[in-house]
């Protein structure tokens, strides 16, 4: 009784053609005791004939208070009382491929491990559900790599979806530094700017220098006037931003 117990779990056995209903015993009908000849348990249920033989596949099942008897494409099933393990068919038709000479026996049961049975065992996931095909879990990987890639090529290209993008996993103001880019996401006002990577589609200034605050003159001694325009000092800068109490030298991009 090498698969009692292992409930859910899936098999396939391998029928040869040329059936004898004399080999084995029937117990049970749609679902059978674990003691049954899986053939002749497959002929019953319609998926393949004495004659041509094929491969079926059956789920184990926990036992049952009673196993009822019928008679189905010739083959007649016994009725029994309680047993310990029961078996089910996955597929309502049978396989049309026929199997080579020699590939099983037919008199042996779901509870004989290895007999009609090819090397590869299937295994159900729940309740007796035929088993996932091969690769279908790889499915959202390839899902999130193609969302991935969409969104970054909408964040290179499309000045919108970026603006969006840049406000929405960036205050926008607080750790701006040298080296970094800026963008304008509103009408007018210092506060419509937020940094953004610098390939975004929407990158509009690099900024080149930070200074503390506002004041639209800077002192400097050296002048005439003793003051001058903030970033006049700054190789590069073509224009100035003032961010949340900063002045920002800044080139355009």
């Amino acid at each position: 009784m090498a698969y009692r117990g292992r409930n859910h779990e899936s098999f396939t056995y391998v029928l040869p053609p040329g059936g004898d209903a004399g080999e084995g015993s029937v117990w049970g009908d749609g679902v059978y005791s674990d003691d049954s000849s899986v053939g002749l348990a497959a002929v019953h249920a319609g998926l393949i004939t004495l004659k041509d033989g094929g491969r079926v596949t059956f789920t184990i099942r926990p036992g049952r208070a009673s196993y009822p008897a019928a008679t189905r494409h010739g083959i007649r099933s016994s009725r029994r009382g309680e047993w310990p393990g029961s078996f089910q068919f996955l597929r309502s038709v049978g396989d049309a491929w026929r199997p080579p000479a020699g590939a099983g026996r037919w008199e042996a049961g779901a509870s004989t491990p290895g007999a009609g049975r090819p090397p590869r065992t299937n295994h159900a996931s729940t309740g007796g559900k035929p088993p996932e095909k091969e690769g279908d879990g790889n499915s959202g990987w390839w899902f999130a790599l193609a969302a991935a890639v969409v969104t970054l090529l909408l964040y290179a290209n499309h000045p919108g979806f970026a603006a969006w993008a840049g406000q929405l996993v960036n205050d926008g103001t607080s750790d701006i530094e040298v080296g970094d880019c800026l963008a304008d996401v509103g009408e007018s006002a210092a506060s419509s700017y937020v940094e953004v990577p610098c390939a975004a589609a929407n990158s509009r200034y690099s900024v080149l220098d930070v200074r503390p605050g506002e004041a639209l003159l800077e002192s400097d001694p050296t002048s005439v006037s003793g003051f001058r325009v903030p970033c006049e000092d700054v190789a590069g800068n073509d224009a100035v931003v003032r961010v949340d109490g900063s002045t920002l030298c800044v080139e355009s991009v």
